[in-house]
């Protein structure tokens, strides 16, 4: 699955961020899942990527 958001966009590595408890809470879940959870920064915005069956990170 692929999310892509045409806002502001944020820092490389928004899942360290204290403030970012959706993110972390999403990254979290799909690791018990064992599926990959990636965040990209856009030029305008960003993409969160989704993956099934991937090894966590």
């Amino acid at each position: 699955m692929r999310i892509d958001d045409n806002g502001r966009g944020t820092i490389l590595d928004p899942f360290q961020m204290k403030d970012r408890y959706g993110l972390r809470i999403m990254k979290e879940r799909a690791q018990e899942l064992r599926w990959q959870v990636d965040f990209i920064p856009l030029s305008k915005g960003s993409r969160v990527e989704i993956r099934k069956g991937a090894e966590t990170s």
